[in-house]
């Protein structure tokens, strides 16, 4: 991609937009102009796009075409003048060449809420909001954001109209960074009618004027139409015949390494793209071999699997076989699964707890043409899932995951790499991640907090228990560390957890850090430590939006979610950011349960710097421990804060903790 695209030495369309809505899987655009024609221009890109799952918003002025630009300026000084204007272009599209199908599509789009319309207009003057600006967005968090003179028409695009030219400033160049990011808020505020002088129309009343009633055809047979009847090439061609989104080199060669043994484990950082990747190994498999079966922890990575899914194999089919939302797979998993290459890709998404019950074991055994998926694949290696192993004597095999080691575990962790195989190349860090701008970089400060006298003496009682078996029979015959002594570390790695001068310490760092807007996440241990945390957190603000998380298998989990993306404020939680749950608009997070589980505190620090529209930069607050002497409880806690501290923006914290280590080791 260039920096610059001109009509006087490139074709705008096959350049740039073409590219762009391919790789895209969301577009923002703000435009003077506005005509359906556009779809005439490239068919089969923005049919790809939009069948694939792309969502655009689009805000432009009343005027839909390019025509009657003497209309333009609008007469009346309220919302009447803008809708009749809309209607008015309205109408003068649909007596266009095209215009009908055009038409229909555009409607579709909007019914099926594949595309979002508001309309605009410079307040001030009654004048026409006139602006041109747009972000391409894909599955990998990158953005791609211009300016320039080209209208969202097919006149400006294809070149057929008045000379055209564009800027274009990217994501994963560091030095544009901030003019991607300064059109983001742009667009945001004119989205939101918070640009001054901006009137802004939307709402159910403009979506009535284009949606005059249901479609007739669902989308996917819109979009064929599309396809085929405005002469798009290979109308008809199964999508599943190439990538629909390009890798990236590192996932490319990771997909092409994993084919050579159809074995191995993933490890990419949050950021690094394993559900893209893997679902690239899925098309392949699927296209010469068989189906699939794709295994999570929860029912809401279930969810999120299958919208990825649906996204990116637009054609596969596929079964969800989890007991929360899906009750009649055990009637058909056994001929869903059935090997057919020839057909539609047929793709199994499921939780471990449900693959591992008889009756899933006892339908899926002997395919051995099956190819598994795990992700989060730590969770395989636990006494009640690895039973999963007996029955899927799978072919293709692929466990996902930031770091597959268990802790305290070393037979689960066996059971990983004996199933799914050995570490494929490459690996991707979180610090590669936050340098190509697939993560937002952080600032990150450590908060220091002390036993009490009476946490002390339960940590010193447990060390002197530990120690003992450790000089008798704590270790076992292949040198491992016993099941006592394991259970013994996890009791007093929970005393510092749970150290009640952390609840205090959290929430008076929330309290004097929360702007408005902000959602924090406040990571604790158990139940009735997300209930003190609260209760110190409501003490000081009273009127702050204050919500728990306790489990994505709850019944009102969606509902907390929903309100917490909305609303913003701060969600008090446990276990969510292990379970792999998407929540990319945390901005900020305190984490009160700070754990020496690498896998753990990867993942942790990974999904609180997750890419979100107007989201550009993190705060995240670990804790260090100490003694009731104010002595360091544990130097291995030094590890883990150095490692949150080495990749943050500001490094300070990152000295600090280097000299204290070395004090430590002298």
């Amino acid at each position: 991609m260039q920096s610059d695209y001109s009509t006087s030495s490139a074709d705008l369309a096959r350049s740039f937009l073409l590219p762009s809505l391919e790789n895209a899987t969301r577009y923002d655009r703000a435009s003077g102009y506005f005509s359906s024609s556009l779809f005439v221009l490239a068919p089969s890109a923005w049919t790809t796009f939009f069948g694939s799952g792309g969502k655009m918003r689009l805000i432009c002025s009343s005027q839909l075409t390019h025509a009657d630009v003497d209309a333009v300026r609008t007469q009346g000084a309220d919302a009447v003048s803008l809708r009749e204007g809309f209607i008015d272009s309205w109408e003068r599209m649909l007596k266009k060449k095209d215009g009908t199908l055009t038409a229909k599509f555009l409607s579709a789009l909007i019914y099926y809420e594949r595309l979002e319309l508001r309309i605009a207009r410079y307040a001030p003057g009654n004048g026409l909001f006139h602006d041109k600006l747009g972000i391409f967005y894909d599955s990998l968090g990158n953005q791609a954001s211009f300016t320039g003179s080209a209208n969202e028409t097919w006149s400006a695009w294809s070149g057929a109209g008045n000379h055209e030219s564009i800027d274009v400033f990217r994501s994963w160049e560091g030095s544009e960074v901030p003019r991607v990011r300064s059109h983001e808020k742009r667009f945001e505020d004119y989205w939101s009618g918070n640009a001054k002088g901006l009137e802004v129309f939307e709402g159910q009343d403009l979506r009535d004027i284009v949606v005059t009633r249901e479609p007739d055809e669902d989308l996917a047979s819109i979009l064929e139409e599309v396809r085929k009847s405005l002469g798009a090439p290979g109308g008809g061609k199964n999508p599943n015949s190439q990538a629909l989104k390009p890798l990236r080199g590192y996932q490319l060669e990771a997909v092409e390494n994993w084919e050579t043994k159809e074995r191995g484990l993933i490890s990419f950082a949050t950021g690094g793209g394993k559900t893209l990747t893997a679902i690239e190994i899925i098309r392949r498999w699927n296209l010469r071999s068989g189906s699939a079966i794709v295994l999570v922890p929860t029912s809401i990575l279930v969810e999120q699997w299958i919208k990825e899914l649906r996204e990116n194999m637009p054609e596969a089919r596929i079964l969800r076989a989890d007991s929360t939302e899906a009750r009649n797979w055990p009637k058909t998993i056994g001929s869903f699964l059935a090997a057919d290459a020839s057909g539609p890709s047929r793709i199994v998404v499921t939780t471990y707890k449900t693959a591992a019950s008889k009756r899933f074991k006892s339908l899926v055994q002997g395919n051995d043409e099956l190819l598994v998926i795990g992700d989060e694949v730590h969770r395989f290696g636990a006494n009640d899932t690895r039973t999963i192993a007996q029955s899927l004597s799978a072919r293709g095999r692929l466990g996902l995951s930031a770091t597959p080691l268990r802790k305290y575990d070393d037979e689960g962790t066996d059971a990983i790499f004996e199933y799914f195989g050995q570490h494929i190349e490459p690996t991707y860090t979180l610090s590669q991640a936050i340098k190509d701008g697939n993560l937002v970089p952080y600032n990150f400060e450590f908060l220091s907090a002390s036993l009490s006298t009476e946490e002390q003496e339960e940590w010193d009682d447990l060390t002197a228990r530990i120690g003992k078996l450790l000089g008798s029979d704590g270790l076992q015959g292949n040198g491992r560390r016993s099941s006592a002594v394991e259970a013994l570390s996890v009791s007093r790695a929970r005393v510092a957890k749970l150290a009640q001068s952390k609840t205090r310490i959290a929430a008076e760092v929330v309290a004097k850090n929360f702007e408005e807007g902000d959602r924090w996440l406040v990571y604790c241990e158990t139940v009735e430590h997300v209930s003190s945390v609260m209760e110190e957190i409501r003490s000081r603000m009273p009127r702050v939006t204050l919500m728990k998380y306790l489990s994505s298998n709850s019944s009102d989990h969606r509902d907390v979610m929903n309100h917490f993306e909305q609303v913003g404020g701060i969600l008090v939680a446990i276990r969510c950011l292990d379970e792999g749950v998407d929540i990319p608009l945390i901005n900020k997070a305190v984490i009160v349960s700070s754990s020496q589980s690498e896998r753990e505190f990867i993942q942790r620090r990974g999904r609180a710097l997750r890419r979100a529209p107007g989201k550009n930069f993190a705060y995240l607050f670990d804790f260090l421990m100490e003694t009731s002497d104010g002595e360091i409880l544990n130097t291995k806690e030094l590890e883990r804060l150095l490692e949150f501290s080495r990749d943050a923006f500001n490094q300070e914290p990152y000295i600090r903790l280097m000299y204290m280590k070395e004090a430590a080791l002298h």
